[in-house]
């Protein structure tokens, strides 16, 4: 029998409180930038304590966004 992959609903239900990603010095990974979004998209709430985001040219996470939304 085939495992049943969740739907988006089933996946924000999963997590009601959200997500804390946290980040020790106030930065955060590309990788994490992008986990972010990801988050977003799925409607699963994202908190963090990051005040910055590395980026790379070709592709930057959460670009312009003003992360004390998150905290």
């Amino acid at each position: 029998m085939k495992a049943k992959h969740p739907d988006m609903d089933d996946i924000a239900n999963l997590f009601p409180n959200g997500v804390y990603i946290l980040s020790p010095e106030g930065l955060l990974t590309h990788n994490a930038g992008c986990i972010m979004e990801g988050l977003i998209d799925l409607n699963v709430p994202v908190h963090t304590n990051a005040t910055e985001i590395t980026s790379r040219h070709v592709s930057m996470p959460m670009n312009g966004k003003d992360l004390s939304e998150f905290v």
